[in-house]
């Protein structure tokens, strides 16, 4: 048995959530969002969730300036349209799907399950993707009724 593709794919096996993250650029007038699946809840007191985040990913430059941003939890329905349409223009894909703004502290999909407004506390980069420490600052339960969209890779070497 070759241990290190064991590896992979037992850390494929551990189950995640899909979310939308979206962020404002720092002058409030570019908006940028990226799929997400590796977010936990990190902390009771005060309430915190880590975020992994490639650096290459588009708003990564206002999370680690420790902007306001939200993450927005997507249920089956919603999770399948941002897989299908990811290679569409990233902004026009937001703008054909109802929103609302927060003003400073973000934009939330109207759509989701749910969304939090985060910002940074704690970023570290221990391998190649930033781990941030986010406190969640304030969200909603936007749709009860709709199950939280789970996430289980075949490996753990890619997305």
């Amino acid at each position: 048995m070759n241990k290190k593709n064991n590896l992979k794919s037992l850390l494929g096996q551990i189950p995640s959530g899909y979310f939308v993250v979206i962020t404002k650029s720092f002058d409030k007038k570019r908006v940028n969002w990226f799929m997400a699946s590796w977010i936990q809840q990190a902390s009771f007191n005060p309430p915190m969730v880590s975020l992994c985040l490639k650096p290459q990913r588009p708003g990564v430059d206002e999370i680690t300036e420790k902007e306001y941003f939200t993450i927005n939890v997507l249920d089956k329905d919603l999770s399948s349209y941002f897989e299908k349409n990811c290679n569409k223009n990233k902004i026009d894909l937001l703008e054909d799907l109802e929103t609302i703004d927060l003003g400073d502290k973000g934009i939330v999909l109207k759509n989701a399950k749910s969304y939090m407004v985060c910002k940074a506390q704690t970023i570290t980069m221990p391998g190649d993707h930033y781990v941030v420490i986010c406190e969640v600052l304030d969200g909603l339960m936007l749709n009860e009724e709709k199950e939280p969209s789970v996430h289980i890779r075949d490996s753990g070497a890619h997305y």
